[in-house]
């Protein structure tokens, strides 16, 4: 399944694509733009089965320019944690990944930094200095052009693990060491640096009598002293933490919050956002959605608008196990839209469509990145699905957001329906300029998630009316104008709150 479309040279790409540049497999694990498009980087197998880090350039439609892989025969290359590949603002790119050196058995971190080709520009390793494993996953770029990174190390032969976090200058030179976390097994995964020059950590740790993970932030000074440490999580498996800053200089957490087990491995869970300030007090903490069975959490991103785009993935049915999500919200965490996209359907193939990561585009749409294959052949080799939508995550021009599309729907705007103001907080009038408005008319109104949230009836030959939100949640809703079953009259209403 292929979606290329583009109408109108001012309009945004479409593309649903499955990577697998060398016809092993591949996992995409990071996507950001480029000039020409993406640059996405996915972890690979090579001809005798040993990973490789592939640096992939995609162009604006979709299609495959070239690709470079990292990787040498009787070594596994590791390309990190979830967007652990980034740009550096002048169209050259960086990672924090790490080396299996499988013959001695000595994991050992590996900071790359490559041009806007993919080519290197230098290469560092970092050892751990207790044991014989230091892992690395992720990294971002600091004020003053040098790098923080942060993995887990083997502190002793118990197999305990702590945050790590390497400050490196510009070259890639070791500055300080730190070594942070709790009494149980910690993984850090993902890293910022704050608007006071310190760091935020967010990843998970193992703890409780059974098995179970708890979301876990860390907050440190410009040198890596502790301040404070905070774990989010409950009685059940939650997901892992990641964080990002926000427009106002505090910290966006993304997780996902479970109430209750599915199978002792994996949980019902929400989709949940923290914003806890500078000194570690939490502002608010927002859950989204049903429960879901295997609803698990991947990156989160701060926009120039300050909103937010996240991604993950949840069991859909049975035979879809599971479905990529994208779920992009304002800065009060208002949800804008949510959506579930795949690659592979359902029944008899058994899809499985993984997003671990997601990027705005040029377009000011966005571009996600993940895997998709099946469980039974011939489309069972994993390969790296790149999922291009507009800014309203829209897949093809003018779908509708959070119901079905329906015959006679081609725009948003469809049938000449306005709505001021908009965005919206209290009142709102609705005009149309529907030909032959006659008969029995309804007006719906619509949330993200399809559910109806208001009907009122139209008297006849009525072009105008009124209708008050003040008690909807804010986010993207859709407004309708409907002849019976058949839609005539659409718009989309943003709430405000």
């Amino acid at each position: 399944m292929v979606i290329l479309t583009r109408v109108g040279i001012s309009q945004p790409w479409y593309f649903n694509n499955l990577y697998n540049p060398n016809n092993t497999w591949s996992a995409g694990l990071s996507i950001t733009s480029h000039p020409s498009g993406y640059m996405a980087c996915a972890l690979a197998g090579d001809q005798y089965n040993f990973y490789q880090i592939s640096i992939i350039e995609i162009q604006n439609d979709g299609t495959l320019i070239n690709y470079i892989n990292y990787g040498q025969y009787g070594q596994d290359y590791w390309p990190g944690e979830n967007s652990s590949f980034k740009n550096d603002g002048q169209n050259n790119f960086y990672l924090y990944g790490s080396i299996d050196y499988l013959d001695s058995n000595i994991t050992k971190g590996l900071f790359l930094y490559f041009d806007s080709f993919g080519d290197s520009i230098f290469s560092r390793e970092y050892e751990s200095i207790h044991t014989n494993g230091l892992v690395g996953r992720n990294c971002n770029m600091t004020a003053d052009y040098g790098f923080i990174l942060t993995g887990e190390e083997y502190i002793d032969t118990s197999n305990n693990y702590d945050f790590c976090i390497i400050r490196i200058d510009p070259l890639g030179n070791e500055i300080w060491r730190k070594y942070l976390g709790t009494a149980s097994w910690d993984i850090p995964l993902s890293i910022i640096q704050t608007p006071d020059l310190g760091y935020a950590i967010g990843g998970l740790t193992y703890s409780g009598a059974q098995i179970t993970y708890d979301p876990l932030i860390i907050k440190t000074d410009s040198l890596g002293e502790l301040e404070w440490m905070l774990n989010l999580g409950g009685e059940y498996k939650d997901d892992k933490a990641i964080v990002c800053n926000t427009s106002d200089s505090c910290i966006m957490v993304l997780t996902a919050f479970a109430d209750s087990m599915y199978t002792p491995e994996h949980p019902y869970a929400r989709v949940n956002l923290v914003k806890i300030d500078l000194e570690g007090n939490i502002l608010w903490n927002k859950k989204y959605g049903l429960s879901s069975p295997k609803n698990y959490i991947s990156n989160i991103i701060s926009l120039d608008n300050g909103y937010f785009i996240a991604c993950g993935s949840v069991k859909y049915s049975a035979f879809l196990n599971p479905v990529g999500w994208i779920f992009y919200f304002n800065s009060n965490a208002d949800s804008i839209w949510y959506r579930e996209y795949l690659y592979y359907p359902e029944d008899p193939s058994y899809g499985l469509n993984y997003l671990y990561d997601v990027s705005i585009a040029a377009d000011n749409g966005f571009v996600a990145v993940g895997q998709a294959f099946t469980l039974s052949p011939p489309n069972n080799i994993q390969k790296m699905w790149v999922l291009k939508v507009d800014s309203a995550g829209c897949e093809i021009p003018n779908c509708w957001v959070g119901i079905e599309e329906n015959d006679g729907m081609e725009a948003w705007e469809h049938g000449g329906l306005e709505l001021w103001p908009n965005p919206a907080r209290g009142i709102v009038d609705c005009r149309w300029s529907i030909v032959d408005f006659r008969g029995d008319f309804s007006l719906m109104i619509y949330d993200m998630y399809g559910r109806e949230m208001m009907e009122i009836s139209v008297p006849e030959n009525e072009r105008e009316i009124q209708f008050d939100v003040g008690n909807f949640p804010g986010g993207l809703y859709l407004v309708v104008v409907k002849d019976g079953g058949k839609i005539i009259g659409s718009a989309k209403l943003v709430i405000n709150r």
